[in-house]
């Protein structure tokens, strides 16, 4: 399995600089609540530092992730078996681990959340630093659920309305509440247990696609065959028991012995959130992948909000 960088042909720098800056003014903070050391005019280039330097390296980590899990999986650490029981006349399927995922791996994932994170509360934090009477509590709002004013709550709380009313409109248009999206979601969820325990990527993920030659595994377990453009996900962990199990089984089973052998074809294996995180059962490299693109829409998407001519602040 080849894993491709998320940007192979441009830096975060570049991919920012689709923001369209061209035709935008430097906007002049007033004085009262300004930190000692800062400058009293911010550009888009002042705005775009410190969230593209977080952004390339969340983009190094998950690349990094991407590499490592891809030399991983080469070694074919997991192996789908299956497992037969004459007089139970069943088949079970399950997953032989033969090398632990590496613990560095929740790491560099850590590590990639921390910084998308990070480029979110750098961006309101520049808009917003020199309005904000507590300026120590700016950040992105994330609300705890779904209930109404739960998001406009985290939105007062994390000072965001010093940001302009533009940039409070275009975070509720972002919708980052838990049912919301989820790429932008999950970064928060996923940083918060980060620093308070290591992440636990202990589940793996396998993959049947129609169209594949692992479609043959299904056809050969169940006897059928998939609609073009079904896949097939086996979500557990080796630690489990089976990953499916067929009783009644249409096939002979009754005449083979009991038995446990590899599949004749393998599945696609990709490591996964263990079912103790947030997003559980969730491939690691695809859920980084949407969640880079997300936070970098949303850091987009609050400097255009900031450089609106019709961006006001409170009085």
């Amino acid at each position: 399995m080849v894993v491709k960088d998320i940007f192979p042909r441009q830096s975060a720098a570049n991919a920012i600089r689709s923001i369209n800056t061209e035709k935008v003014a430097a906007v002049e903070a007033p004085s009262i609540g300004r930190n000692p050391g800062t400058s009293a005019v911010i550009t888009p280039e002042t705005l775009l530092y410190g969230p593209t330097l977080k952004l390339e390296r969340a983009y190094h980590h998950i690349n990094d992730m991407a590499a490592q899990s891809d030399a991983f999986l080469a070694q074919k650490p997991f192996v789908l078996w299956e497992r037969h029981e004459r007089k139970a006349n069943r088949k079970t399927l399950f997953v032989k681990q033969d090398k632990p995922i590496p613990r560095v791996f929740p790491l560099i994932v850590g590590d990639a959340v921390h910084n998308l994170r990070a480029a979110l509360d750098h961006t309101l934090f520049m808009m917003a630093k020199d309005r904000s009477p507590k300026p120590s509590k700016i950040q992105f709002p994330f609300p705890r659920d779904d209930a109404p004013g739960t998001l406009r709550n985290a939105i007062k709380e994390g000072q965001v309305e010093f940001a302009g009313k533009k940039v409070v409109e275009a975070i509720e248009s972002l919708g980052p509440n838990p049912s919301g999206n989820g790429g932008l979601y999950g970064v928060h969820f996923l940083d918060i247990q980060d620093k308070h325990q290591v992440l636990v990527l202990t589940d793996v993920k396998a993959l049947i696609r129609a169209g594949e030659p692992e479609e043959a595994l299904l056809k050969d377990t169940t006897g059928y065959p998939m609609p073009a453009g079904t896949t097939l996900v086996f979500a557990g962990s080796p630690s489990d028991d089976a990953l499916m199990v067929l009783e009644n089984f249409r096939y002979a089973t009754r005449e083979l012995p009991d038995s446990e052998n590899e599949t004749k074809v393998q599945p696609t294996f990709a490591i996964a959130f263990s079912d103790r995180e947030a997003l559980a059962h969730h491939p690691v490299i695809e859920t980084l992948r949407v969640a880079a693109e997300e936070t970098r829409l949303a850091v987009q998407k609050m400097i255009e909000a900031y450089f609106d001519p019709n961006n006001t602040f409170p009085a």
